[in-house]
Parts: C-alpha cells; sequence; structure tokens
C-alpha cells in the first residue's frame, strides 16, 4: 500500500505559498488534513479539491490582511 501524504511544505510549494499559510488554512478548516503524531499531512485529493473549489483567497497567510 503506498501512503503519499503531503507535509505542508510540500503543499505550500506546489501553491506557491508558504508553509505557516498551509498551516493556517488547515487550523481555518479551509484545508482538509490530519495528524500523524505531532505533524500535519494533506492527501493529494484532498490538495487537489482544494485546489478546484478555488479555497484560497488572496490575504489567507503570508502576513497580508483582507
Amino acid at each position: 500500500m503506498e501512503f503519499n501524504a503531503l507535509k505542508p511544505k510540500e503543499v505550500g510549494k506546489k501553491l506557491g505559498v508558504s508553509s505557516y499559510t498551509i498551516l493556517e488554512l488547515i487550523r481555518g478548516g479551509k484545508l482538509k488534513a490530519f495528524k500523524i503524531r505531532k505533524q500535519w499531512r494533506v492527501l493529494p485529493e484532498d490538495l487537489d479539491e482544494f485546489i478546484t473549489q478555488g479555497k484560497l483567497q488572496k490575504g489567507d497567510g503570508d502576513g497580508e490582511k483582507s
């Protein structure tokens, strides 16, 4: 069985944002994720759904205020 969950840093690279932004999206409930021990992981299908639904908005994380 192949397990290919992504770390926040990997998700951030794919989306062109920081891992901090990804953690904020996870904590805010905008991006589905789960924890393995104390580390967050995102399934590729959940990332695809997030991208398809266009949930990343200007002002999400990276110090910008909306």
